[in-house]
């Protein structure tokens, strides 16, 4: 599994052509990834963008291996709307666990915030049955969720 949206794609520490390389190179996968992917995954491909949006809530059951993530998207042209990703069969790694608590923490420190992150960009893959999720929030915490299945209201 390739990561293209990585905090140095970001940061810029890439040059031009490199940033532009990985934006057509993850086209490509998409193209080739879409017709194999559950409808709510591709409908979260081409229809909805996560860019800028605020996660409002992150809820994390281990025991039922369930990961929800509420966001608030869109912008004042096309109206904003709170999407509820979650996502089941959720192996959690420590790298999971610790961006959101660093994600998390934000918000402790400054409680007044109705939100404690802020997405940049998302991708999506899969390979051995699992979906993949990545979302690379602001200050470059980056979740990435593997999940057998992956649903979103």
């Amino acid at each position: 599994m390739t990561d293209y949206f990585t905090p140095a794609w970001h940061s810029g520490k890439w040059d031009d052509q490199a940033v532009e390389k990985s934006r057509r190179d993850y086209k490509r996968h998409l193209v080739r990834l879409l017709p194999s992917l559950p409808p709510e995954v591709q409908r979260l491909v081409t229809s909805i963008s996560l860019h800028d949006g605020l996660l409002r809530k992150a809820l994390v059951d281990r025991e039922q291996a369930l990961l929800q993530l509420t966001l608030r998207c869109g912008d004042l042209q096309s109206s904003y709307f709170d999407l509820e990703l979650k996502y089941t069969g959720v192996a959690f790694s420590l790298s999971v666990i610790e961006a959101l608590r660093r994600l998390s923490a934000a918000r402790v420190h400054r409680p007044r915030l109705s939100y404690f992150g802020e997405a940049l960009y998302d991708e999506i893959d899969a390979g051995d049955g699992l979906i993949v999720h990545h979302i690379l929030f602001l200050r470059c915490n980056r979740i990435r969720a593997q999940a057998r299945r992956r649903l979103f209201r």
